[in-house]
């Protein structure tokens, strides 16, 4: 019985970083984030039909 090598895992090379741009567009109309500086937490929530209270 043959003794089988594990394989090495090659990076995609289609793998690319986003960029802070790439992210506010994606997340754009889908989720809402915020930091609380009070907090010191990040605050997200789903938008709704009703105005955005945040701006």
């Amino acid at each position: 019985m043959e003794e089988e090598k594990p394989k090495k895992h090659k990076k995609n090379w289609r793998e690319m970083y986003a960029t802070v741009e790439d992210i506010k567009a994606f997340l754009g109309g889908r989720l809402y984030l915020r930091h609380n500086v009070i907090m010191g937490r990040v605050e997200c929530r789903l938008p709704s039909n009703y105005e955005n209270p945040w701006k």
